[in-house]
């Protein structure tokens, strides 16, 4: 008995230790792993960048006589059977377009409610 006993427990912490893996951290800005068959972050960064920059050559965000314009970002509801970090495509938006300089952003959306 004693001897299953020893046997189990050594074969359990073999397979334990054969499941540690070395950690590292992802560098985002400068990633150059491989492309994966689903959405990664280099995706909702590309996203992003792509709807901000078009957000930014529209003249619509330029407000005669100077100033800004204040802009309201509502909830983003994923329709979809995948997973989707809406709140991570919409972070990087709203920060590209607060450090354009050429809009106030609000997440207040009591007015579009009523």
């Amino acid at each position: 008995m004693k001897i299953k006993l020893l046997s189990t427990t050594v074969l359990s912490l073999l397979l334990l230790s054969g499941c540690a893996d070395k950690v590292s951290k992802i560098d985002v800005n400068n990633d150059k792993g491989d492309q994966v068959i689903g959405l990664d972050y280099r995706d909702f960064a590309q996203a992003a960048s792509e709807a901000t920059q078009s957000m930014l050559r529209s003249p619509s965000l330029t407000k005669p006589g100077g100033g800004r314009y204040i802009l309201a970002i509502s909830d983003i509801k994923n329709d979809t059977m995948q997973h989707i970090d809406t709140d991570q495509l919409i972070k990087k938006i709203r920060i590209e377009l607060l450090n354009s300089g050429k809009v106030y952003i609000t997440t207040a959306d009591w007015w579009c409610r009523r």
